[in-house]
């Protein structure tokens, strides 16, 4: 497995994940079971989301790294629709009760929704400075988006995230997006999902 440097935890980080889509249809005990086998071949990055089950992945997940929290680097993300100031606090504790856990590696604005980014970006700065996130960023968004997010004032901090899955093409940005006479780190987190493709 190859590892790369997560620079905002100073962590190295499988550069190959395990998602969780449609993880909560699976028999459990082979969820947990597949979960666990993957950490013991160095597949130490494991990303999950609220929306994924209605947080039933995340408990899989969370029941599949008991024991085995310090080997991972965990990744959650919170829905549009949540991702108010209150609302991703709110969001963000009940990851952390599914996953049993009391810290995410990082914390992603899943996609991009109603709520504006600046009061999602304050949430996030809140939970870092409080030690439930390590690290915080986006998942999903165009360009567009990215750019409405680079004059936000926690910018220098939240790296951009396409997360993608093995079944789907994405467009890479590697060593950085171009976002006029601004550059925005990208984070390239490739994760494989259960199953890999859907029909």
């Amino acid at each position: 497995m190859k590892y790369r440097k997560f620079d905002n935890v100073n962590r190295d980080v499988s550069i190959i994940g395990r998602g969780n889509w449609y993880i909560d249809e699976a028999d459990r005990v082979d969820a947990v079971a597949a979960l666990r086998r993957g950490l013991d071949l160095g597949m130490k990055h494991i990303d999950t989301a609220e929306v994924c089950g209605a947080g039933m992945a995340e408990a899989i997940v969370g029941k599949a790294i008991t024991g085995r929290r310090g080997e991972v680097f965990l990744v959650s993300k919170v829905l549009p629709q949540n991702a108010s100031l209150s609302g991703t606090r709110l969001a963000c504790e009940r990851s952390l009760r599914h996953l049993r856990t009391d810290r995410l590696d990082c914390y992603l604005l899943h996609w991009r929704g109603p709520q504006p980014l600046e009061a999602t970006f304050e949430a996030f700065e809140n939970l870092r400075q409080a030690g439930n996130i390590l690290s915080r960023g986006v998942s999903n968004l165009d360009i567009g988006d990215l750019e409405d997010a680079v004059p936000l004032p926690v910018k220098a901090a939240l790296p951009a995230t396409k997360s993608s899955t093995i079944s789907r093409s994405a467009p890479s940005f590697p060593g950085g997006s171009s976002t006029g006479s601004r550059s925005l780190p990208m984070v390239r987190m490739v994760t494989a999902t259960s199953p890999a493709q859907r029909a």
